[in-house]
């Protein structure tokens, strides 16, 4: 048997496989119960549609989505945590500015700053 004899054997073999399964999913009813309100959906949009309108309802998942429920709140929301997310933007930023510095005096010696990771320094013995 050639290279080819098997690749077609492989391909009949896959396409009675796939045969099978959509035979087996036709006949489902609880796959045709979950699928026909998307199908249903889909059929309304694309009716809509290729009449230059738009679907004629929301998409379920977007119910509600374009307009707030309820009264506008009052006041604004806390975010929890006292104040404390400013003042960690403020010291980042200092830190950002150190490195910047460091940096840009490391570069005009044209080396590197060492790298202090661990707070540890090897001593040369």
């Amino acid at each position: 048997m050639t290279d080819r004899d098997d690749d077609q054997d492989l391909a009949e073999r896959f396409l009675d496989l796939w045969q099978d399964q959509i035979n087996a999913l036709a006949t489902d009813p609880e796959l045709a119960r979950s699928l026909q309100p998307m199908l249903h959906l889909w059929a309304e949009t694309m009716n809509a549609m290729s009449r230059g309108g738009v679907p004629p309802m929301p998409f379920p998942f977007m119910a509600g989505a374009t307009h707030a429920t309820g009264p506008a709140p009052t006041e604004p929301a806390s975010d929890g945590r006292g104040g404390n997310l400013d003042e960690l933007r403020d010291r980042i930023a200092v830190l950002e500015e150190r490195l910047a510095a460091l940096e840009a005096g490391a570069a005009g010696q044209g080396k590197r700053p060492a790298s202090r990771a661990g707070g540890t320094r090897r001593r040369k013995d």
